[in-house]
Formats: C-alpha cells, structure tokens, sequence
C-alpha cells in the first residue's frame, strides 16, 4: 500500500511529460513542413519563372498544408533587375501551451525577366 502513491505520482509525471514532448514535436515538425513547402516552393516558381499559374497552386498549398492562415506572396525585388522574393508566412502552434507563433520564411530566385 505505501508504494501506490508514489507509483501513481511517478505515472502522472511521466503522462504529463510524453504530453509536453508530444506537443514541442509537432511544433516542430509544422515549422519543417513550412520550410520544405517553401524550398520546394522556390524550387518551382523559378523553374517556371514565377509563372502566375504557378505561383497560385502554391499560394493554395500553402493554405492547404500550412493552414488558412498561412500565406506565400512572390514579389518582385528591388536589389537586381530578374530578380523576385518568395515570402512563406506560416503560423505553428502548441495546443497544450495555447500558444502560436508567426513565422516568416523568405528567399530570392531568379526569374530571368528584366525590368
């Protein structure tokens, strides 16, 4: 009898911290889908050199793999003629913690248009 409570203290720790890691591993695993969408994103966009087309089924991706709240924009970049930027705004959450964190990834490509 004197070991129940100290096996049920030792089994509520060890449920609460499978919990938190659970939790810290799915946070990360949205910021690595943001970063893989993004590269693969960039990738394709200057192969079809920002094709409207294009960069449309990746905004809707985004919003797909990302979440609604997520977004990508592709503008053009004032540094060097040919050039544009690929902005992946993405939100990843932790639901245990009740918090979200905004995160933005962006990177050049080269389009081959020149203004």
């Amino acid at each position: 009898m004197k070991s129940v409570i100290p096996t049920m203290l030792m089994l509520i720790g060890i449920t609460i911290m499978t919990a938190v890691a659970v939790c810290f591993l799915s946070f990360q695993m949205q910021v690595s889908a943001a970063e893989n969408l993004h590269a693969e994103s960039m990738a394709e966009i200057q192969a079809a050199k920002a094709n409207p087309a294009t960069v449309a089924y990746f905004q809707r991706k985004a919003e797909e793999v990302l979440g609604s709240r997520s977004s990508l924009q592709v503008a053009a970049s004032g540094d060097c003629a040919g050039t544009a930027v690929v902005k992946l705004t993405y939100y990843a959450d932790m639901p245990v913690f009740q918090l979200s964190r905004r995160g933005v990834i962006e990177g050049c490509i080269y389009t081959g248009e020149q203004a």
